[in-house]
Order: C-alpha cells, then sequence, then structure tokens
C-alpha cells in the first residue's frame, strides 16, 4: 500500500486501452469492479495520508534529491 507510483502503470495501462483495439475490455463490468474494490482498500491510507500532512510527498522529494548524489571514492567506505 505505499507503492504509489502503481498510479502511473494504471494511467499507462488505460491509456494503453483507449488507444487499441483492446478498448472492448473496458465495455464489461470487471474493470469498473476492480477499480471500485482497488480504491475501498486504498482508502483508509489515503485518508491517514491526508490527515498526516501526506508524508509520502516529503519522503518521495527527499529520495528525488539524493538520488543521483555523486561521492567521492574515499567516502564510500
Amino acid at each position: 500500500m505505499v507503492k504509489y507510483t502503481i498510479a502511473f502503470w494504471v494511467v499507462a495501462l488505460l491509456i494503453g486501452l483507449l488507444l487499441t483495439s483492446a478498448r472492448g475490455r473496458l465495455a464489461r463490468p470487471g474493470p469498473y469492479v476492480a477499480a471500485v474494490a482497488a480504491s475501498l482498500i486504498v482508502l483508509p491510507n489515503l485518508f491517514w495520508q491526508w490527515a498526516h500532512g501526506w508524508p509520502f510527498l516529503e519522503f518521495a522529494a527527499a529520495v528525488v534529491e539524493s538520488k543521483n548524489v555523486v561521492y567521492a571514492p574515499w567516502t564510500l567506505c
């Protein structure tokens, strides 16, 4: 439940379905039932994030800032 980047995959999947002949799969109730079930599962976590000031966004920003830091070879030990 802490892998919020899965939302990017879901958006890409939806775009792929809409732009190909597989869009017929969206006419069935299955994808919508699954989306509602997934939303209900994630909803308590989103409420917690909201109530605590979105700490995931702060963590993600810190990771992005320190991801490509260049260290001198003698500092790695």
